[in-house]
Formats: C-alpha cells, structure tokens, sequence
C-alpha cells in the first residue's frame, strides 16, 4: 500500500511586524522530525482558512497578497517535487 501525507496550513493572515520565515522554519523543522520517524515528506499541500487580515487600503492589501504569495512559493519549494 503506498502511503502519503499532506501539510495542512490554515489561517495565514498574520499582524505586521511577523515573519513567515520563522513560521516556514518550523514547518521544516517539523517535517524533517517527521521524515526521522518514518513519515514521508508532504505530497501535498491544502491551505484553507484567511490568507490576508484586510487593510484600509488597496496598496496595503496587495502587499499582503504579495508577502502570501512568496511564502506559498516557499513552501511548494521546499515541500513539494516538481
């Protein structure tokens, strides 16, 4: 039987002045602690719940989408063959 698993994300909106990146390295830091006991790394990925917490303005909320999208692409980088 082949097996896989799934990295489920939720929630990413997050407040200014916090870093995906430190959010990114424990997922890291959790999947190759994982991957030591056996488990295989991700085949996929399901994000669900809010990416962005809104803002006042157009210019704002884009570059929240913005941040979202590189840290998306982090994770299919780092999680997923291709």
């Amino acid at each position: 039987m082949n097996k896989f698993t799934i990295l489920h994300i939720s929630d990413l909106h997050k407040l200014d002045g916090t870093n995906y990146e430190a959010l990114l390295q424990s997922l890291l830091t959790d999947r190759d602690a994982y991957m030591a006991a056996g488990v295989p790394n991700p085949k996929y990925v399901v994000v669900s719940g809010d990416l962005i917490h809104g803002g006042d303005t157009a210019e704002e909320i884009r570059a929240q989408y913005a941040e979202t999208k590189a840290f998306l692409t982090s994770i299919v980088d780092e999680f997923l063959e291709h």
